[in-house]
């Protein structure tokens, strides 16, 4: 992976200049929104793995202690996680603020 990508996807504050999107997506009758942003993994659209585990996912049962949403970016897989079992905590965590940032601004309009 070149340093440029490492530093956008691992750094705490990445320095991309900020290049916000709208991404829509869609699941069963589950429709969410996400903005992404430059800094952040796959800023154009849900990745084709995160998109796998998304539609995946919905089928499995999980145990009551709550779900772990590590890497979470500006969010889809946790956000997802959430409407799917709005009965269980899904904490989200990241090294990257800017994603953490999205994934709570994607949280509230969601």
């Amino acid at each position: 992976m070149s340093e440029e990508k490492n530093q956008m996807y691992f750094a705490a504050d990445p320095t991309a200049k900020h290049d916000e999107h709208v991404v829509d997506y869609h699941v069963d009758d589950i429709d969410l929104k996400f903005t992404t942003d430059a800094g952040v993994f796959s800023k154009m659209r849900i990745d084709y793995g995160s998109g796998v585990l998304i539609k995946t996912m919905k089928d499995v049962t999980f145990p009551k202690e709550g779900i772990l949403d590590v890497g979470t970016g500006y969010g889809p897989i946790g956000l997802f996680a959430a409407k799917f079992w709005p009965d269980q905590t899904v904490d989200m965590v990241d090294v990257n603020e800017r994603g953490l940032n999205l994934a709570r601004q994607n949280a509230k309009n969601n």
